[in-house]
C-alpha cells in the first residue's frame, strides 16, 4: 500500500472551525480555551490554544477522530500517535473504528508476501505439499567468525570441495589488513561490507585505526593514589592528569596536599590593596 491511500482521509472532507471575536473555542477535552493567533502548520490548519500550541479538539476534528484512522490523522494534522490516542480515550472512540478497519482490510487485500500465498494456496488445495525454495545467499555472503571459516578451511584443505560456493572465506591476506586502516576503507579495498569488517576485526580483537582506548588501571597504580601528587603521579604512569584526578576521586582518595582555594571575594580585596599600595 503506497502514501496516498494509507494516508487518504475515508469521511472527508474536513474544514477549520471558525474563530468568534472573543477567540476562545469550546474543546471536547478541556473546555472553553483561547485561541493562539499562530495556528497549526500541519497539512490542515488547525487553531491552537493560548501559550501550550496545543491543538483544539473542536469541529470536524472531533468527527475526524471518532471516523478515521490514526495514520490519516496524524498525517494530516501533524500530530503524533500518542496525542490521537489520548483523543480517542477521551471520546470513547473504539481501537477499530471505520477508518481503521477500512486501512486493515486494505493492507491485508494488497498484501502478497510469501506467507500470504501459501495461506492462499493452502486454501484452494488443502491436500497439497507445499515446499518452501530455500533463500539464496549472496555471492560476497562472509563467514565471520573465525572458527567457522577455520573449519571450513580445513574441509576445503582436505577435500577439495566447498560447502557453498557462493560463500566468500576470509583470507589470511584480509586479516592482516584489519586494523591497519578506517573500517570502511578497508571494505572498499577488499569487496565487503564495513559491517563484515568491523565485526571480523573485534572477533579478532585487533584495535580499530587509530582508536584511542582506556588503559585499565592496576592494583599497583592504585596504590600510589593519595601518595604522590596527582601531578608527578600523571607523569609517571603516563596517564593524564585528569584521568589520575578522577580516579582518585572515584576511590575516595584524599590529596596529599590540599589547598583551600581563596574566595573571589578575598582575591579581589587582595588585589585592590596592591593596587592602592
Amino acid at each position: 500500500m503506497n502514501a496516498p491511500e494509507r494516508f487518504h482521509l475515508q469521511f472527508g472532507p474536513y474544514a477549520p472551525p471558525k474563530v468568534p471575536r472573543q477567540q476562545h473555542l469550546c474543546c471536547e477535552v478541556r473546555g472553553w480555551l483561547r485561541v493562539s493567533p499562530a495556528w497549526s502548520d500541519g497539512r490542515i490548519p488547525w487553531p491552537r490554544r493560548y501559550r501550550t500550541n496545543s491543538l483544539i479538539l473542536c469541529g470536524d476534528l472531533v468527527r475526524a477522530v471518532k471516523m478515521e484512522s490514526v495514520e490519516a490523522i496524524c498525517y494530516h494534522w501533524g500530530v503524533c500517535r500518542n496525542v490521537v490516542q489520548n483523543w480517542r480515550h477521551a471520546l470513547g472512540v473504539q481501537e477499530f473504528n471505520p477508518g481503521t478497519m477500512h486501512l486493515h482490510n486494505q493492507s491485508r487485500a494488497g498484501s502478497d508476501s510469501a506467507s500470504q500465498l501459501r495461506a492462499l494456496m493452502r486454501a484452494q488445495h488443502p491436500t497439497a505439499i507445499l515446499r518452501r525454495e530455500p533463500t539464496p545467499h549472496p555471492a560476497a555472503h562472509p563467514l565471520v567468525r573465525p572458527a567457522n571459516s577455520l573449519r571450513v578451511h580445513e574441509r576445503l584443505a582436505r577435500t577439495g570441495r566447498h560447502i557453498n560456493p557462493q560463500l566468500r572465506l576470509w583470507t589470511e591476506t584480509e586479516n592482516q589488513l584489519l586494523g591497519t586502516a578506517a573500517d570502511d576503507q578497508i571494505a572498499k579495498k577488499i569487496n565487503r561490507s564495513k559491517s563484515a569488517v568491523r565485526a571480523r576485526r573485534s572477533l579478532l580483537g585487533i584495535p580499530a585505526w587509530h582508536a584511542v582506548y582506556s588503559k585499565p588501571w592496576t592494583p599497583p597504580e592504585d596504590a600510589l593514589l593519595g601518595v604522590i601528587p596527582d601531578r608527578d603521579l600523571a607523569g609517571k604512569l603516563k596517564r593524564t592528569f585528569l584521568a589520575v584526578q578522577a580516579r582518585r576521586e572515584q576511590m575516595q582518595i584524599p590529596p596529599v596536599n590540599p589547598q583551600k582555594r581563596r574566595s573571589i571575594h578575598h582575591a579581589w580585596s587582595l588585589n585592590l590593596q596592591k593596587i592602592k599600595a
